[in-house]
């Protein structure tokens, strides 16, 4: 079923070694000149193994070349099925892959043809794959797994080597890896794309597509398209400098990261020195100073969304500066009239006004107020009633009414809202202060009755021998025409105006 070699087998000249069972290979199989070997089944090559091809060998089913096994001789090893190597081993022979057939792994190879129908597989997390030379005719496919734009291309020199009109399928992308469109993918180390090919460039999502070409450092590559992106219209995104146009970016002029040493013409194309309409070398390019909003004044100045650049600064126009945007203050209701003032929700700004406010409300200083009971805008925006002072219907609501005249009677006052005090030495007779709703008793007899309004009631201060007794009556509780005083509660004021006492009340 499966024939194992640990030593050495040696087929003499022109000789025909068919093997039609599995073959695993521990130590070195070689051949003379003219002998041929045709492996029917499988191949392993085990570490240290070596098998060397004098003239030909010819593998028809899979083959695997593990950690140092090697591959060698002046003939030709022909594969016809997937081949898979890993290690470092050398394996020199000249090889060609046959339709149906596949090499993938890692390890440097000899001159190496791929048909039309056979496949290259690149690893890109794997150790660098060599070739002594390579060629990929029409219609063959390489197939890339894990890539990774800042991964070491596959090494072949640029003589003797060549790809045609290949199929390049981008299959897995590296962990933590993302790609974007106008990034450049690096395939191989050198420009070995044959004159008029076109390969083809797909993902196996099917999402994406790229060009095939020279970039950076003589290099064969791909520039990716195709792919879902965030950037607006005519930007292109290249890490790590997110969206670029890359028609002017200098820094990825004609696609991410093609570097110009002066600056980009505005065309995808890099220029050796600045025009005299635009003598500034900046990151993005070329640049008049005096007119180009993204380097006004200097490089890298930006002017604010919706500004211009005139004469090396920015403008707004007709419009307004409000932190890094140009605004129309006549219209914005998030600015309206200024960069401070906004409107209140569901309102809009005409004129540089906010309107809109509800029914019984009126616009001040940017708030919709109820002028009839508003005490900051009582009856109009200009009209503050102070602090303490309610707004009644419009009005600041103030008192009036006096005190009775020494010896008679206080007379009762009109309505009044604000609290009022007054304290007096004994030497001088007050005035009478406003009352109540309610008319009271006034004093009698020699004492002077100053009324005060209090709720619903009066505060009576009487001057007696240097004394101020004050007596509160609820509601209109004297009687107006016989003088009496009528008190449940009494407080006592000390001569010459001292704080009022509040035993019990």
């Amino acid at each position: 079923n499966s024939a194992v070699f640990d030593g050495l087998l040696t087929w003499g000249a022109d000789a025909f070694g068919l093997f039609e069972v599995p073959i695993e290979n521990r130590g070195t199989i070689t051949t003379n000149a003219g002998a041929q070997l045709v492996f029917g089944s499988s191949y392993s090559g085990g570490t240290s193994s070596n098998t060397v091809c004098t003239t030909g060998c010819t593998f028809n089913s899979a083959v695997i070349l593990s950690s140092d096994a090697t591959l060698t001789g002046q003939g030709v090893a022909v594969f016809t099925a997937a081949v898979q190597t890993s290690g470092t081993g050398s394996r020199t022979v000249t090889s060609v892959f046959q339709s149906g057939s596949s090499l993938s792994g890692s390890g440097s190879f000899g001159g190496t043809t791929f048909e039309q129908g056979s496949t290259l597989v690149h690893d890109f997390s794997g150790p660098q794959r060599v070739f002594s030379s390579l060629v990929m005719e029409d219609g063959s496919t390489l197939v890339l797994e894990n890539v990774n734009p800042t991964a070491t291309p596959i090494a072949v020199p640029l003589t003797s080597s060549s790809i045609g009109n290949i199929n390049i399928r981008i299959n897995s992308i590296a962990p933590g890896v993302s790609l974007n469109n106008g990034q450049t993918l690096a395939l191989f180390s050198s420009n070995i794309l044959r004159a008029g090919a076109t390969p083809t460039v797909s993902f196996t999502s099917g999402v994406g597509s790229g060009t095939t070409g020279a970039i950076a450092a003589g290099q064969l590559g791909v520039v990716l398209a195709g792919l879902p992106t965030n950037c607006a219209t005519g930007l292109v995104e290249c890490q790590p400098d997110g969206c670029v146009n890359t028609l002017v970016n200098g820094a990825h002029c004609g696609g991410c990261n093609q570097v110009c040493s002066v600056g980009c013409d505005g065309n995808g194309a890099c220029i050796t020195a600045c025009p005299p309409s635009a003598a500034t070398r900046c990151t993005s390019g070329c640049s008049n100073l005096q007119t180009d909003a993204n380097n006004c004044g200097s490089c890298d100045t930006v002017c604010p969304n919706g500004a211009t650049c005139q004469n090396g600064a920015c403008s707004c126009g007709s419009r307004t500066l409000c932190g890094n945007s140009c605004v129309d203050t006549n219209t914005d209701p998030n600015r309206c009239g200024s960069c401070t003032t906004s409107c209140p929700t569901g309102n809009s700004c005409v004129s540089g006004a906010c309107t809109g406010c509800s029914t019984g409300q009126t616009l001040c200083n940017g708030s919709c107020v109820n002028l009839q009971t508003s005490a900051q805008f009582c009856g109009s925006c200009t009209n503050s009633c102070g602090t303490g002072v309610a707004c009644v219907s419009g009005t600041c609501q103030t008192g009036s009414g006096g005190g009775g005249a020494a010896g008679t009677n206080g007379g009762g006052g009109t309505s009044n809202t604000q609290q009022q005090t007054q304290t007096q030495t004994p030497s001088t007779p007050p005035s009478g202060p406003s009352g109540s709703d309610d008319d009271g008793g006034g004093g009698s007899g020699t004492a002077i009755g100053i009324g005060l309004g209090v709720g619903g009631g009066v505060l009576l201060l009487l001057i007696i021998g240097g004394v101020i007794a004050a007596f509160l009556i609820l509601k209109g509780g004297g009687s107006s025409s016989g003088g009496s005083i009528n008190s449940n509660r009494s407080g006592v004021y000390s001569p010459y105006g001292s704080n009022l006492q509040q035993p019990g009340w």
